[in-house]
This record gives structure tokens, C-alpha cells and sequence, in this order.
């Protein structure tokens, strides 16, 4: 990407340096993208110190570098007209978070990037959780689509309060919600039919159905400890005991 200029980007004159400007746009609550951290990347590379003089600053570099730190959707950096180093910096919303019980946690934005978890840090965004493992190319694509249709439709959106996934003995991935009312599971599966074809909007959508005619209107909240949409055109339900 380049700005304000051809081919690499130098400053055209070679006045003194006035420093660096690190601003971050934050596109939701999260914050992971420091520009303390920024800047102190780029002092350890080499790409930027005080004693550079403005001309000798590659800012096509430097914009490359930063777009390819996790967590930053996109970068913009040039030499302003009192000869600082400015870094505009539009940092990756979230979409959802993985929890693993004992491993690796993890954020996924809404543009497929994945950005590492620290303790503590919380946004409010679905949380994914598993004890097995969440393959990231099964997290940046069926999952990010089943995440984005829940969170796109009010009724799901209010709905689910947890998403587990985990790993099958035949290495599948099978999906399970936790309602944010009643005490009961409710059983997706695969988000794939045999032939490798999307089918969790057809389940998700039974599900509405379900819930609008029989939960609510007749059977209440608490009516069943197990819903289950794993097969074509049906619903099977455990009556609670």
C-alpha cells in the first residue's frame, strides 16, 4: 500500500526529525492493538530512531510491516509537513473469542485474522468454548459464518449465551448452544451436510420455528434438557424428567 507518493515512499527534504505519532482506531471495546508496542516494534527493527533523518525514513516499509501485525486491519503511514513519522493505525474488530479449558485462547475478527489472548482481557463478544481443539482454518471460515448469522439475526443473537465446539472421534467438528433461558442444550453438529455443503441456516432457522410455536407458546422455557437439529428436516427433543 502506498501514500503520498511513487514506488517507495522517502520524505523530500532532510530537516530535522520531529518525532513519531502513533494513532489507533478502534473499531469496538477491544484494545489490543498498543501503540507503545508499535512504536517500540519499530525501533527494534530498525525502521525508525530519532537520529533518521526524514528522508531516510521508508514509510512503504513501515505501513507493510504494521498491516501485518495481528490485530490491525489496515495502516496508513507517511511523513507529515513538520517531519514526524505519523502511523494511522485501524485496528481488527472482533467477532468472537475461543476458549480452550486448558490451552490456547484466542480472538477472531470479523476479517478472518486471529489475534492471541491475554489474561484478563475481555470483550464483549460471543465466547466459543471446547476442551479439544478449534482448527484455526474451521475458526476463520464455517465458524466465523455461523458466529456472523447468529449475531446478524435478534431472536439467535438474544438467544445464545455459549457456543462449544469440539472435536468428534472421526475428527469432525460438532457444535452445541447454550440458551441464554431454559436449561437445556441445544445440538447443531457438523455445519456441513455429507456433500460439504453449508446447512446450519436451514437448523438455526427450524430452531426459530421451533422455539416461536412450541417453547414459547406452549411448553415454556423448560420443557426439554436436550433440543437436537443433527438431522435433515427434524427436530428431536428430551423431555426433562
Amino acid at each position: 500500500m502506498l501514500f503520498g507518493g511513487f514506488g517507495t515512499i522517502f520524505a523530500q527534504n532532510n530537516s530535522e526529525n520531529n518525532g513519531i505519532e502513533i494513532k489507533v482506531k478502534h473499531l469496538s471495546d477491544a484494545n489490543y492493538v498498543s501503540s507503545a508496542e508499535v512504536e517500540k516494534m519499530l525501533r527494534n527493527k530498525g525502521l525508525y530512531s530519532e537520529k533518521t533523518l526524514p528522508s531516510h525514513i521508508n514509510t512503504s516499509k513501515i505501513n507493510s510491516v504494521v498491516e501485518a501485525l495481528a490485530g490491525v486491519k489496515s495502516a496508513k503511514c507517511y511523513i507529515s509537513k513538520n517531519n514526524k513519522l505519523v502511523v494511522e493505525i485501524t485496528q481488527c474488530k472482533p467477532l468472537f473469542r475461543v476458549m480452550k479449558s486448558n490451552g490456547r485462547n484466542f480472538f477472531v475478527s470479523e476479517d478472518g485474522k486471529i489475534v492471541e489472548a491475554g489474561a484478563g482481557f475481555f470483550v464483549d463478544i460471543p465466547i466459543v468454548t471446547t476442551s479439544t481443539e478449534v482448527k484455526i482454518e474451521f475458526a476463520k471460515g464455517e465458524l466465523s459464518e455461523f458466529v456472523k448469522f447468529i449475531e446478524n439475526d435478534d431472536f439467535l443473537k438474544n438467544l445464545v449465551v455459549q457456543i462449544v465446539s469440539e472435536r468428534t472421534k472421526n475428527g469432525k467438528d460438532s457444535i452445541t448452544l447454550i440458551p441464554r433461558a431454559g436449561n437445556q442444550v441445544i445440538i447443531v453438529g457438523e455445519l456441513h451436510d455429507a456433500d460439504n455443503e453449508p446447512n446450519f441456516k436451514a437448523k438455526l432457522n427450524r430452531l426459530k420455528t421451533f422455539y416461536e410455536k412450541q417453547v414459547l407458546d406452549v411448553k415454556g422455557w423448560n420443557a426439554y434438557s436436550k433440543i437436537d437439529l443433527r438431522f435433515k428436516n427434524k427436530i428431536y427433543c428430551t423431555k426433562k424428567n
